[in-house]
């Protein structure tokens, strides 16, 4: 039932309305009615009445109406909700994923036309770029489109039909993926003490301690035990936007941890702490009293984050030695620990892993003496 009226803008311009019965609204109970005004003519108000009268009779104003949104306003209103779940420090590397690599491939398409095949080939892309990280940014991206579908603005999800590229065979030899006893020996010799204290202390503690470098930079003298010759990891370095630093627990529960420490270690820290103390009186800070970080910025905050990594750099560059990265320095601690004879659950309490597969993982890079020694006793024991 429509009702077709006319009447008078405040200018004197005479115009058409159409109101239309369109039944009762489930929510309030009340009758409820569409229409459109500003028509000129009544010709043009019964064509419109008419055609509403057809959309109440065959319900088409009650479905509701696909929203067209871009992959960007998809993923805007997705990281709106995913920050409030993840540490600032998260969130700043998720928004480089987005800002880099997936919203210059998608951003400005209309979500519900991209395709499996544009997936795939951005997928390939990214492949190319970085063989370990591609697989993060698709997965980002498969979220983007699974909320799509969920708040209807899609009506498949074109990602999961993806098939990751098979990974490039890693070429690196075993012997090449961790620093030998040796050469971790020879590594410290190169570091002069007596002009480089901070250094040799700050590796000789990387090296002996399987800390991660967000955990090492974050080190404060107080979090050293030098009755019992330990330090405990309680904080975690991390950065926010801009390069902030910022300051949060540790990356697990298993992180947080006790480290057990050689003496003479223990009496290099101590030795580094007094010479510190002896620069830093003229500024105010005196890290004597177990409350100064272990090796600060110039300004008494805390180092960057690519610090650690430049020294390494250049001192393997100066000395020609084997090329090796701050992680795989870790790792090194972690497969020579094992090598010595360390319990694998020791040495995971130790390196704050949550998973004995992880340490065991790493382990699996062992050196020609010891798939040597492996071998010979193999022989021995076969008798052969």
């Amino acid at each position: 039932m429509s009702s077709i009226s006319k009447y008078t803008t405040p200018k004197g311009k005479q115009l058409w309305r159409v109101s239309v019965y369109a039944g009762v609204d489930p929510r309030t109970g009340k009758k409820k009615y569409v229409g459109k005004k500003g028509l000129d003519s009544r010709q043009k108000a019964t064509l419109v009445a008419a055609r509403l009268e057809v959309a109440v009779a065959e319900g088409d104003l009650d479905k509701p109406k696909d929203k067209v949104m871009t992959f960007k306003e998809v993923a805007d209103e997705w990281f709106a909700d995913y920050e409030t779940t993840v540490r600032e420090s998260t969130l700043v590397v998720t928004s480089a994923f987005f800002r880099n690599h997936i919203i210059p491939e998608f951003g400005t398409y209309r979500i519900a036309t991209i395709t499996t095949r544009d997936i795939q080939n951005a997928v390939k892309k990214w492949a190319g770029i970085s063989q370990k990280a591609y697989k993060r940014w698709f997965s980002f991206t498969h979220l983007i489109f699974k909320y799509a579908l969920e708040r209807g603005y899609i009506h498949d999800d074109p990602a999961r039909f993806i098939k990751l590229p098979k990974a490039v065979e890693d070429t690196i030899s075993d012997e090449d993926k961790f620093w030998s006893k040796e050469e971790i020996d020879a590594f410290l010799q190169c570091i002069d003490p007596s002009t480089d204290l901070e250094k040799y202390v700050m590796f000789r503690l990387y090296c002996l301690s399987g800390l991660r470098r967000a955990e090492l930079l974050a080190l404060h003298f107080s979090d050293c035990d030098f009755k019992e010759n330990t330090i405990s990891v309680v904080r975690t370095l991390s950065q926010a936007e801009h390069g902030r630093a910022i300051i949060q627990p540790p990356k697990t529960r298993a992180s947080n941890r006790t480290i057990p420490l050689d003496k003479t270690t223990m009496q290099w820290l101590k030795r580094w702490q007094v010479t510190l103390y002896q620069k830093q009186m003229l500024h105010g800070v005196n890290s004597m009293q177990g409350e100064g970080i272990i090796f600060p910025s110039t300004k008494g905050g805390y180092k960057s984050l690519n610090t650690p990594r430049a020294w390494l750099v250049k001192i393997i560059k100066d000395n020609h030695l084997k090329p090796i990265s701050l992680h795989k320095l870790r790792h090194s601690y972690i497969s020579n620990m094992l090598m010595s004879g360390a319990p694998v659950s020791a040495v995971q309490k130790l390196v704050g892993h949550s998973d004995p597969s992880l340490t065991l993982r790493i382990y699996s890079h062992v050196n020609l003496d010891e798939k040597k020694k492996a071998a010979a006793g193999l022989a021995k024991y076969l008798d052969l």
